[in-house]
């Protein structure tokens, strides 16, 4: 008998040793067969589960990234950085991601956007592509004949078979858009990190436009996107976000919740990710800041945003 589930952000489980699936129903369908987590580094056409947030990818390509711990960057009193210690290297990956997953509640919806290059009057925005920390992929080898990857690129990047393995072989197609990829894409990657009260906040930004205004100014739009993960037993809620932004003038931004919700964090649906943006009118800046957290209890916490560094020339001078 199908174990049954309810439809949620955890809706990968393991049954007889195969890996269940409840995105569409809430009877467990299989998908495929979990595979060992791997030491070194996963290849192209490598299907995994978020183990976070719960949808399912493929891995376009591997890329650095380097992760700023917030206890090691600090602001000074007169309003500048003083960065402790050098980051830490680790590896992350360019996924694609399945659609139709990605539309459950809490998962976010995985984008990049590209700088607009010469020729190019503004930003592309791909939907269903994003970044994977290698410890946040759970590797399987599917068994099903459909696509195990919800997304229009999928068949123009590989091919796919469920009767071999590796069950997807990269096409010159992902070659390509790989090079277009290195050129619009900061490497390595900036992921920043804080934990406070077992609330861990990461954070990775990304420069996506540059706006002359006047002869001598620009206006920088910047996207960034934070994952917030309660790794208590206890459940929390998002009641209020608190910013400083450094860029231009310095700002201070109070706000109930966070893009229109106030999520609640629980053993259930411990993570969620959103997406949002800010404006500079100096080529370089900063941003921290603090979420306020209600415990069932009614008691309030303080949890960091750490400071992330919203730095041009790490983009611009790759480009």
């Amino acid at each position: 008998m199908m174990r049954k589930v309810a439809k949620s952000i955890t809706f990968a489980f393991k049954q007889n040793n195969k890996l269940c699936t409840s995105r569409q129903i809430s009877y467990g369908v299989h998908i495929g067969n979990q595979q060992n987590d791997l030491k070194g580094q996963y290849n192209s056409g490598q299907l995994f589960i978020h183990k976070k947030l719960g949808y399912r990818g493929v891995v376009l390509y591997p890329c650095q990234a380097k992760i700023y711990d917030d206890r090691d960057i600090s602001v000074t009193p007169d309003g500048s950085l003083d960065v402790i210690k050098l980051p830490a290297e680790e590896i992350y990956y360019q996924v694609l991601v399945d659609l139709e997953d990605t539309s459950m509640e809490g998962a976010g919806n995985e984008e990049c956007i590209f700088m607009a290059q010469k020729g190019e009057l503004k930003p592309q925005i791909l939907n269903g592509f994003g970044f994977v920390a290698h410890e946040d992929m759970l590797p399987y080898t599917s068994t099903v004949s459909d696509w195990p990857v919800e997304h229009a690129e999928f068949e123009n990047f590989f091919t796919y078979n469920f009767k071999e393995v590796p069950n997807c072989r990269p096409r010159a197609h992902l070659n390509n858009w790989k090079k277009k990829c290195k050129m619009h894409l900061q490497e390595p990657l900036n992921v920043y990190v804080a934990c406070t009260h077992g609330i861990k906040v990461t954070v990775m930004p990304s420069l996506v436009d540059v706006i002359p205004i006047l002869d001598d100014q620009n206006k920088y739009i910047w996207v960034y996107c934070i994952r917030i993960e309660n790794t208590n037993k206890e459940q929390v809620q998002l009641r209020s976000r608190h910013w400083h932004i450094s860029g231009g003038p310095n700002q201070t931004v109070n706000g109930k919740g966070v893009v229109g919700q106030e999520p609640i964090l629980n053993m259930n649906r411990p993570t969620f990710q959103y997406r949002s943006y800010v404006e500079l009118h100096t080529s370089n800046g900063y941003m921290w800041g603090a979420y306020t957290m209600e415990k069932k209890n009614g008691d309030m916490i303080k949890v960091k945003i750490p400071v992330f560094l919203l730095r041009t020339h790490d983009f611009l001078e790759t480009n």
